[in-house]
């Protein structure tokens, strides 16, 4: 049984967070409580106070050690004093007042009932007014605070607030995906935007798990509040299975991508919800601990780089704040664990289909699983514009990475340079067009195609004001093949097939081995690879080819993605074409 099987992994998980724990005590200031980021200065405490606080409160509870219990407290006196701060945003206030009260319910009863009147006031009158429900997830957070308040003795919820709330939830969620993004500024009819980031829909599980973890035992007048948020977390884990690859990670595109407070929100609600495929929930919650550091933190993205990089951060990502947050998930699933917390079906559950084909075309993703063979598609190019339409993610072959980034466009520097690419397309897959003026065009469609399953794989047909566009991406034996059948709308004097490689994880490098006729051979991660391009002739003829910015690696080194040092592979499929000329190329990436 599931609830057997995660149960196996509580003790380890008490011994991360106990160890992680010592690493943040040293971040502390000693007379304020004050946790500022060590590498950098914007937005530097942000919400720590909080979330640190639910760290240092979840161990006191299984550990009984004094000292864990002084700093909770002194965390909690830190929220007090950071609720009245109106420097800090309101949103990060949220944030604040959340894992604040959060943190006293963390507490064993009796040492709650001994000093939660120190914090009544400032909780009965902390909550950010000037903050606005700004998103899906401030929604849930808002729920939590009545529920929160009213097992705290400070005040009865307020059931009509929290009607509206759960009824906003709700006409986000549709099969399941949860979209965070709307208006903030829109504060009556919360104009729905197409953010679709896949990230947030699992963060909401979580906030919506941890709300249930903590207020125990439920009050019997909010059942109906309950069967609600256990149908959300239902309908969501049903859709990020789809998304979710048998080495125990998931797909994600769009805002806060692989940061690591993702890995924390799925452990959390899937120690609630339960998984049906042996040792896959073991495989999820280990995935990240290969990160751990030297100096006790974790990386923040999934890769082996220092922290001064920011590969693939977000602005807002910081070291202090992603990392306390992400273990904040990881204590709530160990309460979970430990005092026997579960949903009706937990042990339930179907392991996931082998192979699979799902797509959602309201947010604007497919998944595809073929065994240890996996990827997912982004069918358009979101609010976001965090990558292009058409493009694939998550890539896995035999259960492995191959050495394709992580996608992440860069809208704002398309521009070539003299002796290399220079044009930091950031990383992604897709064709790109140049026409004499030297614009450029790549599939930026914001609808989306119309789709077909084929065998392993989708072939999506759709048309911008630049090209008409059919395009397939399949999982082939031990490979990835893309093919393309372009109608150019405008004369363009040069097609590329752009691939996005990794070069190093931090730990793992890629070589280029050789160039060949029709493209290149790489060795990474101790495996062998091939890219082959049906249309690229990828030998070098005139002195001219040698520094080209067409069949060649750019000598931009990107840090959009999230995978790490990556850079952008062109392939030159075609010249110059005139308006309404037809081309058709095919490439592979084959492990050897």
């Amino acid at each position: 049984m599931f609830t057997e099987e995660r149960e196996t992994l509580l003790e380890q998980m008490q011994h991360v967070l106990v160890d992680y724990l010592e690493t943040v005590h040293t971040w502390m200031n000693p007379s304020t409580g004050a946790i500022e980021d060590r590498r950098d200065t914007v937005y530097s405490e942000n919400y720590t106070a909080g979330a640190a606080a639910v760290l240092f409160a979840s161990a006191y509870s299984y550990t009984e050690q004094k000292k864990q219990l002084n700093t909770a407290l002194q965390l909690l006196r830190r929220v007090q004093v950071r609720l009245k701060d109106r420097n800090a945003a309101p949103f990060t206030r949220m944030f604040i007042y959340h894992y604040g009260m959060m943190a006293l319910l963390m507490l064993p009863e009796t040492i709650r009932d001994e000093y939660k009147e120190e914090f009544r006031e400032d909780f009965l009158n902390g909550e950010p007014q000037d903050c606005g429900t700004i998103n899906l997830n401030c929604a849930a957070l808002q729920l939590g605070n009545e529920l929160f308040l009213e097992r705290l003795g400070y005040r009865k919820a307020n059931v009509a607030l929290m009607a509206q709330l759960i009824a906003l939830i709700e006409a986000r969620e549709h099969d399941g995906f949860l979209n965070d993004a709307f208006d903030f500024e829109d504060q009556v009819a919360f104009s729905e935007q197409d953010g679709m980031p896949i990230s947030y829909s699992a963060f909401i599980m979580f906030i919506l798990t941890g709300i249930l973890s903590s207020v125990t035992p439920w009050p019997a007048d909010h059942q109906v509040i309950r069967g609600k948020v256990e149908a959300l977390i239902e309908k969501g884990q049903q859709w990020l299975g789809h998304a979710t690859s048998f080495d125990g990670t998931y797909a994600m595109m769009e805002r806060s991508r692989h940061q690591k407070f993702t890995w924390g929100s799925f452990i959390a609600y899937q120690a609630y919800a339960g998984m049906g495929d042996q040792g896959l929930f073991a495989k999820a919650f280990e995935s990240w601990l290969a990160y751990k550091k030297e100096d006790g933190t974790y990386s923040i993205t999934p890769n082996y780089l220092p922290h001064e990089l920011r590969a693939g951060y977000e602005w807002y990502t910081l070291v202090n704040c992603y990392g306390i947050l992400g273990m904040t998930g990881i204590a709530v699933a160990e309460r979970i664990i430990r005092l026997k917390q579960q949903m009706a079906g937990t042990n339930e559950r179907s392991p996931l289909p082998v192979r699979n084909q799902y797509m959602d075309l309201r947010s604007g993703y497919a998944f595809i699983r073929s065994g240890d063979d996996f990827f997912a598609c982004n069918l358009r190019m979101h609010r976001g514009q965090y990558s292009p339409a058409l493009s694939g993610f998550h890539y896995r072959l035999n259960g492995n990475k191959p050495p394709l980034a992580e996608p992440r466009l860069n809208v704002k520097r398309l521009a070539a340079a003299h002796l290399h690419q220079g044009y930091d397309l950031g990383v992604w897959e897709g064709f790109l067009l140049r026409d004499a003026d030297g614009n450029q065009f790549f599939p930026n469609m914001t609808t989306n195609p119309e789709v077909k399953w084929i065998d392993n794989g989708m072939e999506m047909t759709v048309q911008s004001e630049s090209v008409a566009c059919t395009k397939s991406i399949q999982l082939v034996d031990s490979g990835i093949e893309w093919r393309y059948e372009l109608r150019v709308l405008r004369d363009i004097v040069s097609c590329e097939h752009i691939l996005p490689l990794l070069l190093t994880d931090g730990r793992h490098h890629t070589a280029i081995q050789r160039r060949t006729a029709h493209g290149w051979e790489l060795s990474s991660a101790g495996r062998q690879y091939e890219i082959i391009c049906s249309a690229c002739d990828n030998s070098i003829r005139t002195p001219e080819d040698v520094y080209s910015n067409e069949n060649n690696l750019s000598l931009e080194r990107s840090l959009h993605s999230v995978s790490g040092v990556s850079a952008s592979l062109s392939l030159l499929v075609s010249g110059p074409l005139r308006a309404g000329d037809e081309l058709a190329w095919s490439t592979k990436l084959v492990e050897l």
